[in-house]
């Protein structure tokens, strides 16, 4: 779709899935654990590729063609400098992208939606009461 056509803006929220991307992944809660070797395995592939999960983040939602805008929280006027540096690093990213998307497109996508996380866990707990 063209950005100029649409009748409405589409902004990207949640980025780093509500900082889960910047976990190590021993830090990960356990109803996410699945998550853990995909995050060792992202990150070996990162570093192979001279990236980190920061920029592989936000090089991703930039390059998404449905995206105009990305909506990010900053606890300090470093994280925000840090945010604004992106896009120097971003410039040559579709490369990386297309070879990420082929490696990891097979992730569960409960586990890459946070707005589905309370339901994984539950599972984790058992099921619900009642």
């Amino acid at each position: 779709t063209n950005r100029q056509t649409r009748p409405l803006t589409v902004y990207a929220r949640s980025v780093l899935l509500q900082g889960l991307l910047m976990m190590h992944p021993d830090e990960i809660p356990k109803h996410l654990s699945a998550l853990a070797p995909h995050m060792r395995e992202m990150d070996e592939w990162l570093a192979s590729q001279g990236v980190d999960r920061l920029t592989a983040a936000f090089g991703f939602v930039s390059r998404h063609p449905g995206i105009d805008a990305v909506v990010v929280g900053v606890d300090s006027l470093e994280q925000l400098e840090q945010y604004l540096a992106l896009s120097s690093k971003l410039a040559d990213f579709s490369t990386i992208l297309s070879a990420g998307l082929a490696r990891f497109g097979e992730i569960e996508p409960r586990l890459l939606s946070p707005n589905l996380w309370d339901g994984l866990r539950q599972e984790k707990r058992g099921g619900q009461d009642g």
